[in-house]
């Protein structure tokens, strides 16, 4: 049995589509989307539809546990854990060019949640390199178990994500 823990940062991007802009007070315009439409106080326009990438920066903080199946010089593992999300920020970008970046941090004035929970599983194909030492490629998926958005947005959004990762591992008893 294996218990594991550490620090992630991720960073995800997707593609989509948008039809608001938003202006700063010397008129330059800023990629935009709904979630974050707060007319009262922002300057917003809706527009034609124009191609936006969202990258979204979040620390993770895992718990989790797994068994390793194949003990040998390749290893074969299977995970399963939780994870507290810090979300850091959301980037919109266009891709065209025409309108200026937009980033969103944490807040009372985001539609994001500053933590939320996601539960995680995985394997693990490790080699290892020494006594105590393994290297390993990490496919896994992570689901959101609460919504990544406050819920005053009005919106929900728990995502699943596939990932692979890699990890450097030390072990302290063998």
């Amino acid at each position: 049995w294996v218990l594991q823990s550490g620090l992630n940062y991720m960073n995800q991007s997707i593609e989509y589509t948008s039809n608001y802009l938003a202006y700063t007070a010397s008129n330059q315009s800023k990629a935009f989307v709904a979630e974050y439409a707060d007319f009262a106080s922002q300057s917003v326009t809706i527009t034609s539809p124009y191609q936006i990438n969202s990258a979204v920066e979040v620390v993770s903080l895992p718990l989790q546990t797994g068994y390793l199946l194949i003990d040998r010089k390749i290893g074969w593992q299977l995970n399963t854990g939780m994870a507290a999300d810090f979300f850091v920020r959301n980037t919109l970008t266009d891709q065209s060019g025409n309108a200026g970046r937009f980033t969103q941090g944490t807040g009372s004035d985001s539609p994001y949640r500053a933590i939320s929970w996601s539960g995680l599983l995985g394997t693990e194909l490790s080699y290892k390199v020494a006594k105590q030492y393994r290297v390993s490629v990490v496919p896994s998926m992570r689901y959101s178990l609460n919504s990544v958005l406050k819920s005053t947005s009005g919106l929900s959004s728990n995502p699943l994500v596939m990932d692979i990762g890699f990890r450097f591992r030390y072990i302290f008893n063998n």
